[in-house]
């Protein structure tokens, strides 16, 4: 049974959703496997990082909705394109990328959401190219955009597999710390910081040593102010063990 970890308030009600199901326990940040937060994400990951357990952080606000503490199936989305990559500069993946973009029909939606997918699209995908060259082995990218009727999911696997938990939970606190990009030579590292504001869910699937799969959930919005509004959840498919 997974234990979670919730602020006191929101423990009633949460009972009858998690009845014989999960184990709840108050504010045990350093070893729950599920996190709820109510407030401030950036706190929780700045406090919890460490914390190797961890399998999903979930938005109290989404849990409200979805009812979902853990990642959700992602089975019943459909494509609307894909595209492949190995080598490419910033430039070439942001050209192929706003061109299959700029081909969809996103009426309907606040204006912004185009350009929000084309960022994060480039970013995801440029920095899996930095890994392959940065291991001096380069290996197909796989990029996918799908769709269904609630949200768009962008997804992007790299054939490495070198990113770790570990690493990606340190990378989500210093965002939070320094609420910026980080810098460096090839690139700004995986624009974690534009993840946690572009994204509603953001699901991390390792499979060490041979591929890495990051998802990424966006709501269809009709309207700028409540994408702006949205809070993030995030979670882990399985648990590299670092």
């Amino acid at each position: 049974m997974k234990t979670i970890s919730a602020p006191l308030a929101i423990h009633q009600s949460l009972q009858e959703s998690i009845k014989g199901k999960y184990s709840l326990v108050e504010d045990s940040l350093e070893s729950a496997e599920i996190i709820i937060y109510k407030d401030s994400l950036n706190q929780i990951l700045i406090d919890s990082h460490q914390n190797q357990n961890i399998m999903d952080i979930v938005s109290f606000k989404n849990f409200e909705k979805d009812k979902n503490l853990e990642a959700p199936s992602l089975d019943h989305y459909k494509e609307i394109f894909s595209l492949n990559f190995k080598e490419e500069s910033v430039t070439e993946v942001r050209n192929r990328i706003n061109k299959y973009l700029g081909d969809q029909n996103f009426d309907g939606y606040f204006s912004e959401i185009e350009r929000y997918l084309k960022t994060i699209s480039t970013e995801l995908i440029q920095n899996a190219i930095i890994i392959g060259k940065e291991s001096l082995t380069a290996k197909k990218v796989e990029y996918k955009l799908m769709e269904n009727a609630k949200s768009w999911l962008i997804q992007v696997i790299d054939l490495h597999g070198s990113l770790t938990k570990k690493h990606v939970l340190e990378k989500l606190a210093r965002a939070c710390e320094e609420k910026t990009f980080e810098e460096k030579e090839t690139g700004a590292g995986l624009g974690f910081y534009m993840l946690l504001n572009a994204c509603d869910k953001l699901i991390f699937e390792i499979d060490k040593e041979k591929k890495t799969k990051v998802s990424v959930i966006i709501n269809k919005y009709k309207r700028l102010k409540d994408y702006k509004s949205k809070n993030i959840s995030i979670h882990f498919l399985n648990n590299d063990g670092e």
